[in-house]
């Protein structure tokens, strides 16, 4: 309990609390009322991805597709273009930084994506700035013991100042900033810092960020590498994965090509629903100097997929055969035809049925072969690699 003299010190210090009353320290204190509708709606660029004053943070392995997405959505943002389903309130003014891309090789990538939107270089003039380094690019660094702006740092929000972009790129966060990217306290700071930015230029921040070592579960904000500081201060988190097997599998992708397909799902979002399973594809091009360069465009997983439970309950049972004999392929009303096997587990459509004997015969080693009835006639039905099913004559194993 304080003492009376010094009671009357804190009252004399004291000032009347109002609506929004704001005291010298930084802090609002706030007893009024408020009319809901008359609230102010926040800014976003994009709903669910981008806004402004906030960061958001792309959390993905290497080479697993950040740095082209960031592109596209660079030019989205200019056109004013939905994305899949990142969508532009309204055009926009970008500045993207990208530290390990000279401005060649950042210019071939932009040149890339531009073709996925029917555009040219002209089109982004004076509209995005590209920012690249001929040394290590440190925004943020120790100066006489304390973490605050380096010299670049300087030079790029002289730039912004110019430029008054609505969005800045920052590509890849590791090589921003000279703090212990496991140390909390200096990741806090690092993010302050680059919160601040986003605060007095009125623009939203997008970070990219590597995984952790280890698999990476879709949408799990403990991917990101490093201190937890990273994800406890942005607004938005999402992460970028590469297709995994059990995926392709499903999807009827060929595992030696899944890596062209990427995932962005919702891993933290303050102020909008998460966003899962957003889908894209890396596509190549060859540009007008010869050169080939990678880009990224919406992709839709086959509207109805076969689940590996469901996958492996058609091939053993294909092996198995039909009561009435081996499966036959043509997909038919024929009890013997495949396609009842394949409703049977939930492959409805014509399509799909296709696609999935097609797959059989050509990645799970079925075969399509004669063979005879037990009447002895001739029919036609499919073999599994291993000679299944074994209870008929098949007419290639008494060739001569």
């Amino acid at each position: 309990m304080l003492r009376p003299e010094a009671a009357a010190r804190v009252s004399n210090q004291r000032s009347p609390l109002g609506a929004g009353h704001l005291v010298e320290s930084g802090l609002t204190f706030d007893t009024g009322d408020w009319d809901e509708a008359q609230l102010p709606l926040r800014p976003w660029i994009s709903p669910g991805y981008l806004l402004r004053q906030a960061i958001t943070v792309l959390v993905g392995a290497g080479a697993a597709g950040k740095s082209s997405l960031m592109i596209t959505w660079a030019i989205a943002l200019t056109f004013n273009r939905a994305f899949h389903r990142m969508t532009p309130q309204h055009p926009c003014k970008v500045l993207i930084f990208n530290a390990e891309d000279g401005p060649d090789e950042q210019k071939l990538r932009f040149s890339a994506a531009l073709r996925s939107f029917g555009a040219t270089p002209a089109n982004l003039k004076d509209l995005v700035v590209r920012v690249s380094t001929t040394k290590l690019g440190r925004l943020i660094g120790r100066v006489d013991g304390v973490l605050g702006f380096l010299p670049a740092m300087t030079d790029l929000e002289r730039q912004i100042t110019s430029f008054e972009p609505d969005v800045v790129m920052l590509d890849p966060l590791i090589e921003l900033h000279e703090a212990d990217e496991n140390d909390n306290g200096a990741l806090r700071e690092v993010m302050a810092h680059l919160r601040s930015l986003a605060v007095r230029h009125n623009l939203a921040l997008l970070l990219a960020h590597h995984t952790r070592k280890g698999l990476i579960t879709p949408g799990d904000p403990d991917a990101a590498r490093g201190a937890s500081a990273i994800v406890g201060a942005a607004r938005i988190v999402a992460t970028v994965v590469t297709m995994s097997q059990e995926e392709a599998i499903s999807f009827g992708i060929n595992d030696k090509v899944r890596r062209n397909y990427l995932r962005l799902d919702g891993a933290k979002s303050n102020h909008a629903a998460l966003q899962n399973g957003e889908w894209f594809e890396k596509v190549a091009h060859q540009l007008a100097n010869g050169e080939w360069a990678v880009t990224v465009v919406p992709w839709n997983p086959p509207l109805e997929v076969v689940g590996l439970e469901a996958r492996m309950a058609i091939l053993a049972g294909a092996e198995a055969g039909s009561p009435g004999g081996p499966w036959s392929p043509r997909l038919s009303s024929d009890p013997r035809s495949v396609r009842h096997l394949l409703v049977r587990h939930g492959v409805t459509t014509p399509k799909c049925q296709a696609d999935f004997l097609k797959e059989m015969t050509s990645e799970h080693g079925f075969a399509i072969e004669d063979f005879k009835r037990a009447n002895r006639s001739p029919a036609r039905g499919l073999r599994a690699a291993n000679g299944r099913p074994s209870n008929v004559r098949w007419d290639r194993d008494f060739e001569l």
